[in-house]
């Protein structure tokens, strides 16, 4: 039996059913405003161990017949300047964050806010740039969001 490094190398939103060992990680996404980082787990990239054809998820406590299986999204990025910013999902369903600087939550180095993917909101919360780089995005452009 042989293990072997399987890592992922992608940014994703993590299923919602997956929940980290350390139950004082919720989390590093929050509402605009809020200081509640408990809507979901944005990645940079995720860990794994792989034996068998299975993989080991050591963070989440989880084993998966594919490293792709805790992806609930992947990410598109929006550009945007000195703020990172991301879209998610497809259609109707589109979900947009915006890098938190200086927040810092347990199990994250970074933290988000999850924007509302409406034209008329985004123009109130990004800056003229950041709203310019949003509509160049192939998620929110596919998203209808012009």
């Amino acid at each position: 039996m042989i293990a072997a490094d399987a890592n992922l190398y992608d940014r994703f939103i993590s299923k919602p059913n997956y929940k980290c060992f350390d139950t004082k990680v919720v989390g590093n996404m929050a509402n605009p405003g809020s200081t509640n980082f408990n809507l979901g787990c944005f990645f940079s990239g995720h860990f794994f161990v792989e034996c068998e054809n299975k993989f080991y998820d050591p963070c989440l406590s989880t084993i998966y017949s594919s490293k792709e299986e805790p992806i609930l999204y992947k990410a598109s990025t929006i550009n945007t300047g000195a703020v990172p910013m991301y879209a998610f999902g497809s259609g109707k369903t589109v979900i947009i964050l915006r890098q938190l600087l200086g927040t810092v939550v347990p199990g994250f180095e970074t933290t988000f806010e999850v924007l509302s993917p409406f034209k008329d909101d985004l123009k109130k919360k990004l800056t003229a740039q950041q709203y310019a780089g949003a509509l160049q995005n192939r998620v929110l452009m596919a998203a209808g969001i012009k």
